[in-house]
């Protein structure tokens, strides 16, 4: 059995609060999806409790699916000061990502209760290595590949699908201060991350299958709660 926890409500004060100390009037907190989590709702208590607007934006992603996001907003930040404008970036930017990975075996999601074991033991005997991606904060399952090599050359095709649909889009029509700012808001069509689970030559090697689209991809284990329920040997890329 797989079991994993979330953020306590107190813990999230603690860091608002440690942010306050340091003379912040204004935070946005970004989190996993939740449709999979419940730190959300735990930031959303936690933002009642200190003496400055704390705004909670649900990602709806999750890994570097909101990472990257929050990356980018850091650095607009710097120059758009308006929280509800900022709040507006932050949705667009989680919006503009998008994560696709692949599990190589459905153990991992039924030992977390993701999946039940007649579904799982299916998945076995037909040695299926799902596709999936994040809709609307939820998984769903875009193909059920039945080798690990047509799973990934699957993962490869939707990651350059994406890639080359979202290039040099820029979506959200607010006002930006210059020419930088939009930049860092312009959908890029690149693979900005590549995670593995204990798989990283692997991870290497996928990145190189994807070529330019991915030449400045970081290369990064899933996070260790993500890794619990996809298992050993699952890879994911984030398009953004």
């Amino acid at each position: 059995q797989v079991l994993t926890s979330g953020v306590a409500p107190g813990t999230l004060v603690d860091a608002y609060e440690q942010l306050v100390a340091q003379g912040y009037s204004a935070i946005i907190s970004v989190h996993l999806s939740g449709e999979l989590s419940g730190t959300c709702d735990a930031a959303r208590l936690a933002a009642q409790l200190v003496d400055v607007p704390v705004v909670v934006v649900d990602s709806l992603n999750l890994a570097m699916g909101l990472g990257e996001p929050v990356l980018r907003l850091h650095h607009l930040l710097a120059r758009e000061q308006d929280l509800e404008q900022a709040t507006a970036l932050a949705e667009e930017l989680c919006a503009s990502t998008e994560l696709f990975f692949f599990i190589p075996t459905l153990d991992a999601l039924k030992r977390g209760g993701r999946v039940s074991p007649a579904l799982a033991m299916v998945g076995q005997m037909f040695q299926i290595r799902p596709v999936a991606t994040v809709l609307d904060g939820k998984l769903h399952y875009v193909e059920r590949p039945r080798t690990t090599a047509k799973a990934i050359e699957r993962l490869a095709a939707l990651a350059e699908q994406a890639s080359a649909e979202r290039a040099g889009e820029l979506p959200l029509d607010v006002p930006l201060k210059d020419r930088e700012s939009a930049n860092l808001l312009r959908r890029q069509g690149q693979v900005v991350a590549i995670h593995y689970s204990g798989n990283e030559e692997q991870a290497r090697e996928f990145k190189q299958t994807l070529g330019s689209i991915a030449s400045g991809a970081v290369l990064t284990p899933l996070p260790p709660v993500l890794s619990a329920h996809a298992g050993l040997g699952a890879l994911a890329a984030v398009i953004f």
